[in-house]
């Protein structure tokens, strides 16, 4: 049985694994990979309350089957906490009891839901691997029959059983399932058969007594105690036909306790933390990428890193520099400082080494200096770069997705287009009467629909000629005609606002076209008539024609036009929000539209009778909280077969099959207006007869009276809705500035397509003496002046001497006026030096002055490849790392190592003598080219 305590948290016998749940949401909100808390100076009381309301929000979704949108509006004062968000302002009713409510985006109560359902999955991936490994140990049990290996295999087997129940992420369970797999493969291990499992654990500690001592969790209270014998007198007695002198057992020892050290979740944790607290991330480009990466290139802001920390990555930048680096256009470097990696290293070395100084004691050492030096360069560190590469990633994706998010809400959250207070008359209709008119090239031609206030089509007129601007006296005439009905079009409908399609620049001369028909339809009456222009990078999923359509929709009602996209063909995930979106999943990217139309749609509510009246005002309706997009389609399909209309909600649960759990979490967000003389008085009308003493209500006093503190916020909501009713809590349309305009014809919205100092190819349209007016592919016009076509020309030379009709030029935009849509332009200022930082310049980002340097260095410590093979000469380091190794070595001792002169070519360095050694290329053959960048 589930119970409560007084609290309001829950109880009962799954009371810890409720906690785990709560504590581990709790680590993730304030911790995770985009934190929405910052409790490090919060009290403890605020702590407990947040952990509190996390445990009643799972328990208000399991146990009541309770949705987000109802949990937020109806239970709100039992989650308090969760409703607060540091980026969006709150409404100070307190101080202000007039004050207009918000939309608010739940951002913590979807991500709690969401971190619900990785919990859950994280739980039933170390279920199911328990299974695995306990059916696989015992497999492995009757496998083999050494005494001393099967008691070894079962402490290893209960050490990986009781991380695995503590594992609280993915990465851990990596961890765990990383030393499973290594201790009990399938079908053993070559290493293992040979027996040098028995010479690996000579060496001391094994891994995990060595990770729990690295990372603290256990001191090192024992001394270690060395054999009496030499490594290789030790070795020659497991010698066999596969390791067969003692120096070979030894590699093979070392290599095996080497990947031990490596698999063991203990210091894989301990390396990452110390990775993501150090390391540092640089980048430079490849020949290639030096040439294609230029001052306006998507890739231009990350070119040049240098040490950037990774707790500064902070936005999508990562996704640049790893797509950069997929394109080989970018290098990539991710490690800790020097000093930081020698330091883990000797920290190592303190827990691993022995203290004896006998010659015995020192040859031991040099194995287990040899097995740290492997384990961390071959082995950890690549593997902890992997990790915090993917990392990175994730975190990036987040923040992307979030950001998408809000671009869509920012859409969404729009009320419908208002008129204005004078241009509103008694007799007037309230809704806006909105005309929307889109350009045609002629198939199909310049087309305008007249719609009625429900999004209805009245009325459809095609004016083909409207536009064509001939000479002749017939293209001249059908231009009148055209004009006259257009004319016509209007005087009979009468529209409030024009909704111009804001598709290309035919569209800028159009509205030029019809702002003298509007004049003549003012001359002597008090006609206001607005005209903006509409988005068209809407996605078109509508016939007559569909952008017309799209445009009127969205000044009517975005929530509804919007929703409309979202259906099976799922058309919204055309509608281009960002760039960056590229980098999201199809299905990440519908998971948040839907977030974000579920928190909107029953903030605004869902009017029922209207949409019954009106089909396509039914697509908001799958966003209804408890319905989803199949019980919507099933009830549109229920109200269509009968009356269309709903008397009371109640006939929601009764006649129309709503099931009792949908229809509490739905009701409240449904609006059922009765027709006629109904439609216009409600049970409390009376109490709105004097709204001046609803206003003046002390809600505190009120709550405090009823014994109603618990639910003071609720009744703040209820004193506002008698106030105004239905309100509508989004915020007001803002016709488009004129930048915002130019940039939606231009570009659809995007300010990088064009800007000052980007390159562009023109065609020289007429040549003036002092000046040349050209033609840019977007259909804008540019004007080159004489001064910045060239520094040679002198106050008496003409352009006409120096440029041809129709030539082609290649130039930098110097300037833009978007009011008149003309660029200028220039041919004197083409190298682009002061527009590189035409990207927000990142900290860390270095200028050509350093540069310098750098490559130097960078020849130094070159490692252009990842070698992978099992012989302990080669290694992965550089010039430096690899003298640093052979310093304390004898002379004759040697390394294979990359090489900065490609992936086909090896170095091999030899120690000569104390300080001097010798570098010798290796040239690699009879290889594929795709195996080049390993061995």
């Amino acid at each position: 049985m589930t119970g409560k305590n007084d609290e309001g948290c829950i109880s009962g016998e799954d009371d810890k694994i409720h906690e785990m749940e709560r504590e581990w949401i709790y680590n993730q909100l304030v911790g995770g990979l985009i934190p929405l808390f910052d409790k490090s100076g919060a009290a403890t009381e605020e702590v407990d309350e947040l952990k509190c309301h996390i445990a009643k929000f799972l328990e208000l979704m399991h146990v009541q089957k309770l949705d987000v949108p109802f949990i937020a509006m109806y239970r709100k004062e039992e989650i308090l906490s969760l409703l607060k968000d540091p980026n969006q302002p709150e409404a100070d009713i307190k101080h202000d009891p007039n004050q207009k409510p918000m939309l608010k985006w739940r951002k913590v109560l979807w991500t709690i839901q969401d971190l619900d359902q990785k919990w859950l999955l994280l739980q039933k991936r170390k279920s199911e691997l328990q299974s695995c490994y306990k059916k696989r140990f015992e497999d492995e049990t009757q496998r083999v029959h050494d005494e001393t290996r099967r008691s070894l295999n079962e402490q290893l087997f209960d050490s990986i059983t009781k991380s695995l129940k503590e594992a609280d992420s993915e990465r851990e369970v990596d961890y765990i399932e990383s030393k499973f797999n290594f201790n009990f493969p399938l079908g053993g291990l070559a290493l293992d058969e040979a027996g040098l499992w028995k010479v690996a654990g000579k060496f001391g500690y094994n891994s995990e007594q060595f990770g729990l001592q690295n990372s603290v969790e256990k001191m090192r209270m024992d001394e270690m105690e060395d054999a009496k014998e030499t490594p290789e007198e030790m070795a020659s007695a497991f010698t066999c036909a596969t390791y067969n002198p003692p120096q070979d057992v030894l590699e093979g020892a070392r290599h095996m306790a080497a990947v031990q050290i490596s698999c063991e979740p203990w210091v894989r944790k301990h390396l990452f933390s110390i990775f993501m607290d150090n390391a540092v991330v640089s980048t430079s480009p490849t020949s290639d990428g030096s040439v294609a990466i230029g001052s306006f290139h998507q890739f231009a802001e990350v070119k040049w890193l240098r040490n950037k920390p990774l707790s500064m990555f902070e936005d999508a930048q990562w996704l640049l520099i790893q797509k950069a680096e997929e394109e080989k256009l970018l290098k990539v470097t991710i490690k800790p400082p020097k000093e930081v990696l020698d330091k883990i290293l000797s920290d190592l070395n303190k827990y691993y080494l022995s203290d004896g100084v006998s010659k015995s004691d020192q040859l031991w050492n040099k194995q287990r200096n040899l097995i740290l030096f492997d384990a961390l360069y071959n082995h950890l560190v690549p593997s902890t770069e992997k990790e915090v590469r993917s990392l990175l990633r994730c975190r990036a994706r987040t923040w992307l997705l979030w950001e998408f998010g809000k671009l869509l809400w920012d859409k969404v959250s729009v009320a419908p287009f208002q008129r204005k207070l004078n241009d509103v008359n008694s007799d007037d209709e309230a809704a806006p009467r909105i005309m929307a008119c889109c350009w045609g090239p002629g198939e199909p031609a310049t087309t305008f629909v007249m719609l009625d206030s429900s999004g209805e089509i009245l009325d459809v007129l095609h004016a083909g000629s409207l536009n064509l601007h001939g000479q002749s006296d017939n293209e001249q005439e059908r231009t009148k005609m055209d004009q006259q009905q257009v004319e016509n079009f209007m005087e009979d409908h009468r529209p409030h606002v024009l909704v111009v399609g804001a598709a290309n620049m035919s569209c800028v001369q159009l509205n030029l076209d019809i702002f003298p028909i509007i004049l003549k339809m003012s001359e002597g009456r008090e006609v206001y008539l607005d005209c903006v222009y509409g988005d068209e990078s809407l996605p078109l999923c509508m016939k007559i024609p569909a952008s017309l359509l799209n445009n009127f929709l969205l000044k009517k009602n975005p929530l509804a036009m919007v929703a409309t996209l979202c259906g099976q063909g799922r058309e919204i995930l055309s509608w281009k929000l960002t760039p960056l979106e590229k980098f999201l999943n199809p299905d990440d990217k519908y998971g948040m539209i839907e977030q974000v139309m579920v928190d909107v749609t029953n903030q605004v509510g869902f009017d029922i009778n209207l949409a019954s009246s009106h089909d396509w005002l039914f697509a908001p309706l799958q966003f209804i909280s408890g319905l989803g997009p199949g019980k919507a389609a099933s009830l549109q399909r229920s109200l269509a077969q009968t009356t269309g209309v709903i008397s009371t909600r109640e006939d929601l649960l009764k006649s129309q099959g709503i099931e009792r759990e949908g229809f509490i979490n739905a009701i409240g967000f449904l609006r059922v207006r009765r027709s006629g003389l109904a439609s216009s008085k409600m049970a409390f009308e009376h109490v709105r007869e004097k709204p001046h003493l609803l206003r003046a209500v002390d809600v505190h006093e009120y709550a405090e009276q009823k014994n109603r503190l618990n639910k003071i916020e609720t009744l703040d909501d209820i004193r506002l809705e008698l106030i105004e009713g239905f309100q509508d809590r989004r915020r007001l349309y803002e016709k488009p500035s004129q930048d915002d305009i130019f940039y939606m014809i231009i570009s659809g919205g995007s300010e990088e397509s064009l800007c000052e100092g980007r390159t562009v190819r023109v065609t020289v349209r007429e040549v003036l003496p002092h000046a040349a007016f050209c033609d840019l592919d977007a259909g804008l016009s540019g004007v080159l002046s004489k001064e910045d076509y060239t520094d040679d020309l002198g106050d008496s030379d003409s352009l006409i001497d120096r440029l041809d009709v129709d030539a082609i030029l290649t130039c930098r935009i110097k300037s833009i006026d978007t009011a008149s849509f003309r660029v200028q332009l220039t041919c004197t200022d083409r190298r682009g030096d002061r527009f590189e930082n035409f990207h927000a310049v990142d900290p860390y980002y270095y200028d050509s002055t350093e540069r310098g340097k750098f490559l130097k260095d960078e020849l130094l410590n070159f490692k252009p490849r990842m070698i992978v093979h099992p012989h302990s000469r080669f290694w992965n380091i550089s010039a430096g790392e690899a003298k640093e190794f052979l310093s304390d070595k004898d002379p004759g001792e040697s390394l294979i190592r990359p090489s900065s002169r490609g992936p086909s070519f090896l170095i091999l360095t030899l120690k000569v003598y104390d300080g001097i050694y010798a570098d010798k290329d290796i040239v690699e053959g009879g290889k594929e080219d795709r195996d080049t960048t390993r061995l």
